[in-house]
């Protein structure tokens, strides 16, 4: 069965943050209490912002990725940064072109947005498919720049 990726809708909010606090249970996040209704309201605020981008990748009617994205003003520079903010596939659901499809989708709608600086990727959980997503990243001009350390 394929997989077929496109903007979220807004009743799709719930099962997008459901997604992402799978994820951040296995980050730093995991180590704290997630409010989920935080959570699901930045969601819904994410997916209807002018300024945010969040993506769905459909099995049927199943929601079983995302990509959520936003832009955001530069805290020191006139202008923007695009930012991803969360990406989870469903393990049964990833080793396809997915992920590509969801970070090329991203990077061309930050590409249309006016004033924009950078646009950002973070790679928030390391693991056994960061060399993959760093190489998917370095092929698409991206630019290691920074380091995060948490105590």
């Amino acid at each position: 069965m394929s997989i077929t990726i496109r903007e979220a809708k807004g009743r799709e909010s719930v099962q997008i943050a459901k997604l992402l606090a799978t994820s951040l249970s296995k980050g730093l996040e995991g180590r704290f209490k997630l409010n989920k209704f935080k959570l699901l309201d930045h969601t819904k605020d994410t997916v209807t912002s002018p300024d945010g981008l969040a993506l769905v990748a459909l099995r049927d009617t199943t929601v079983v990725g995302c990509f959520m994205a936003e832009i955001r003003p530069h805290a020191y520079c006139q202008g923007y940064q695009a930012a991803q903010l969360g990406v989870y596939i469903e393990p049964n659901s990833r080793g396809g072109k997915t992920f590509i499809e969801m970070l090329d989708r991203y990077i061309e709608w930050a590409k249309a947005k006016p004033d924009v600086l950078f646009t950002a990727f973070s790679i928030g959980q390391l693991g056994p498919t960061t060399p993959y997503i760093r190489s998917l990243l370095d092929k698409r001009g991206f630019t290691k720049n920074s380091e995060d350390y948490y105590l």
